[in-house]
């Protein structure tokens, strides 16, 4: 999918160590298309031509930044179930990525299933569990986040709200990358986001943004106000807001904000964009470029 933006300085991005921490998921896709109104409800009937399953949330995340040539350490869980036995069969199947998973026997794989018909989705449903996990994993998940900063070059925490990222995890990884001078990016899931305090960047999507401040986010001002806000309130250095088709916006604390416009020709479905552009943020920061840089190539892969 990223193979298109190598001429723009891809090459640079190889071999950055990238920790990412977070949910995992299995993404299902149903295809097939709608030629009638079911008899028995007003419903669509969907005649399926094919399925497709690929890792989704923090696995995705990971399988991005490998796809850009970073050297990728993957934390999080899955259950002990055929989903989480799918998982690992397509984890297996990445290059450039190393996973580090805990077996949970008393939660499921998180399964989110998307029915697709002509580039539209239908429904999504999701099997899900998002409590908290146990002492004992909780305690794993701590140990091989922290082994995965000390040997990494940037750090992402792919939120979810599904139980991997609880505030003593967060709150280690940072201190630990902060000591190490390491950035760390945050895809926030959390509507308090002082729970990520000491990101590096935080990078909300309009709906989280306006979630967690209560301020309106339409215009470029107002994304500008609500990401202020929270770098004032939250103790973070910088906000990347994605704004779908409108781009995104990159706000810090004493620089004047920069928008740049979505490179996307025309949008059909956002499912998946937010991962590309943390991965392809994170990598970017991990090899060594400016963050006006790292934002302007994420901007690039999330178009395409």
């Amino acid at each position: 999918m990223l193979s298109a933006v190598t001429n723009d300085g891809i090459e640079s991005l190889i071999g950055a160590r990238i920790a990412v921490i977070g949910d995992v998921m299995l993404d299902r896709y149903v295809y097939g298309t709608v030629n009638r109104v079911s008899p028995e409800a007003p419903i669509a009937v969907l005649g399926i031509s094919r399925e497709r399953t690929m890792l989704g949330g923090a696995g995705n995340v990971a399988r991005n930044a490998a796809a850009l040539g970073a050297d990728v350490t993957l934390v999080g869980l899955h259950g002990d179930d055929d989903a989480g036995r799918e998982v690992e069969v397509l984890l297996a199947d990445e290059v450039g990525l190393s996973a580090h998973m805990m077996v949970c026997a008393d939660r499921p794989t998180s399964v989110k299933t998307r029915f697709v018909a002509a580039n539209q989705q239908l429904l999504r449903t999701d099997f899900e569990a998002d409590g908290d996990v146990t002492e004992a994993t909780a305690n794993d998940l701590l140990a091989s986040a922290l082994a995965a900063v000390d040997q990494a070059d940037a750090v992402i925490l792919s939120d979810y709200a599904k139980g991997v990222l609880d505030r003593r995890l967060i709150d280690a990884v940072i201190e630990r990358a902060v000591r190490r001078t390491v950035p760390v990016i945050a895809d926030p899931k959390s509507l308090d986001f002082a729970f990520y305090r000491g990101a590096g960047v935080l990078t909300p999507n309009r709906a989280e943004l306006q979630a967690a401040t209560q301020m309106e986010v339409a215009s470029n001002d107002q994304t500008v106000a609500a990401a202020r806000h929270v770098i004032d309130h939250c103790g973070i250095e910088a906000v990347l807001a994605t704004r779908g088709s409108d781009g995104m916006s990159l706000v810090r604390a004493h620089e004047e904000p920069l928008h740049i416009p979505t490179s996307a020709r025309e949008v059909f479905d956002v499912s998946g964009a937010g991962d590309t552009v943390v991965a392809a943020l994170a990598t970017a920061l991990g090899a060594g470029l400016k963050l006006d840089e790292a934002v302007a190539l994420a901007n690039l892969a999330a178009g395409i």
